[in-house]
């Protein structure tokens, strides 16, 4: 497996939250872009890099896609945590407005960097409780993924997405599950009366080489930056042709909002 961190947002709303809290204590923070920035004292992209160089089932290459504006932090990031500074791309833009969207930057990474395998796509704003098992869920992926009773040629590529509870449908992409666990719908901030499911669905995938080939024809045949931009939208237009299964875990942050930040901080703080 490979795997993609995509880390070319722009971080508007934990920016806007930086600059009118009163008491001013996180003005350190703005410039720094969500995946930089500090859990623990641990950059939170760090924090990935190291969990999926320590998976049991190896993940052969680990790539990062950024923005022009943030690049220089990444490339500065990658030298002091001996990370490859060939495996950061750029996606050349330099401000929310003219932003690719998530797609579009995973369709980039899939074809500058040439992939030819399966692969784990995390968002690089989110982060996972202590408890989450990133070998169960590679694990889990492989065996949906072969059937002994079957023949390779004749297999049906399977992909794994993961759910979290939330309290909140509105905030959130929800996914709908079966008994079997397998994704039905992935629904963009319902109302809670639209959906009986409290099972939200942070970006974290494990996609099966199929899904990055249907990937390309899908942005090829979108219209506007809204088909392209958050990466659930692709995953709800690809559950109908690619069977899909969710693996839930306990919880997450989220540090695209300062409240949620300091959330996550001081859950990580008190971990070390």
């Amino acid at each position: 497996m490979q795997a993609l961190i995509l880390a070319a947002g722009y971080g508007t709303r934990l920016s806007r939250d930086i600059t009118n809290d009163p008491n001013g204590g996180y003005q350190h923070l703005l410039g720094v872009p969500k995946p930089l920035v500090p859990l623990g004292g641990i950059p939170l992209i760090s924090k990935w890099i190291t969990e999926l160089e320590r998976s049991e089932i190896e993940v052969s290459d680990i790539f990062v896609v950024s923005n022009q504006r943030f690049y220089h932090l990444f490339v500065q990031w990658a030298k002091n945590f001996d990370f490859p500074v060939a495996n950061i791309i750029n996606d050349g833009t330099t401000c929310n407005d003219d932003r690719l969207g998530a797609i579009r930057d995973i369709k980039l990474a899939f074809e500058t960097k040439k992939l030819t395998s399966n692969l784990i796509i995390i968002g690089g704003d989110t982060i996972f409780f202590r408890d989450f098992k990133l070998n169960s869920i590679i694990e889990r992926f492989r065996s949906l993924n072969h059937d002994e009773k079957s023949d390779s040629a004749s297999q049906l590529p399977v992909n794994v997405i993961l759910s979290s509870p939330v309290v909140d449908t509105t905030k959130s992409g929800i996914i709908e599950v079966d008994v079997n666990k397998k994704v039905t719908s992935l629904l963009e901030k319902p109302l809670p009366s639209e959906t009986s499911s409290r099972l939200g669905s942070p970006c974290f995938y494990l996609l099966h080489y199929q899904s990055l080939l249907l990937l390309c024809d899908y942005v090829a045949n979108s219209s506007s930056l809204q088909e392209v931009d958050a990466p659930g939208v692709f995953i709800s237009w690809l559950i109908k042709r690619i069977s899909t299964y969710a693996e839930e875990i306990s919880g997450r942050f989220d540090v695209g909002a300062l409240k949620t930040y300091i959330e996550a901080d001081r859950y990580f703080t008190s971990l070390e």
